[in-house]
């Protein structure tokens, strides 16, 4: 059965090369510092749900951050680097 495993790994091999995606494809952090400290804070173009220092690819994501009684706060946020930033939202 030598040939089958050396066709696998030929394919894998294949695979990788031409690949159109990069076998690691780099990622950024992002983390938010929410005032209230327990306001909701959420990425609505994403599945994943956002914890701090989330990696992200580039690109433009829409950042939400609200708190039932609070003012909603929502962005569109540019990821090129890491990026960390503060939100306050505030009493309706």
């Amino acid at each position: 059965m030598p040939y089958k495993k050396y066709g696998l790994l030929f394919l894998g091999s294949l695979f990788v090369l031409f690949s159109s995606q990069p076998a690691f494809a780099k990622c950024y952090r992002l983390n938010v510092d929410a005032i209230p400290k327990d306001a909701n804070i959420s990425i609505r173009n994403i599945t994943p749900k956002f914890k701090q220092g989330i990696c992200l690819k580039p690109g433009t994501y829409d950042i939400q951050v609200k708190k039932p009684g609070y003012k909603t706060w929502r962005k569109k946020v540019q990821i090129r680097n890491n990026k960390k930033f503060r939100v306050t939202i505030w009493p309706k």
